[in-house]
């Protein structure tokens, strides 16, 4: 074997028992509201809230329109916003359910 392809090894395994590690910490402790958040757990929760505020606020937008009859909009453009409506409710959905599998983190 060459002495790159070594250290190329060495570096895999070392990656990997990293990963390892927080994998099985993650698993044993967790994600806890009472504990000081980590820097991951706080920027994956300001992540998430910066895309559910805006995916509601589209999402309710998208509900006035569908919901008033007097706007009198095109097959089509009922279509195209009926997609974004529920495409955005997904996207809020997601984002709810990962601010709860983090326990609400500030």
């Amino acid at each position: 074997m060459q002495a790159r392809t070594k250290v190329l090894l060495v570096v895999l395994i070392v990656f990997l028992a990293g990963l390892g590690y927080l994998g099985v910490r993650i698993a044993r402790h967790g994600f806890s509201a009472r504990e000081k958040p980590s820097r991951l757990e706080e920027l994956l929760a300001r992540h998430a809230r910066k895309i559910a505020t805006p995916a509601f606020l589209i999402y309710a937008k998208c509900e006035l329109l569908l919901g008033r009859d007097d706007f009198r909009l095109s097959t089509e453009a009922r279509e195209v916003i009926r997609f974004i409506y529920e495409k955005a409710h997904g996207i809020e959905s997601l984002a709810k359910e990962r601010l709860s599998i983090l326990g609400e983190v500030a």
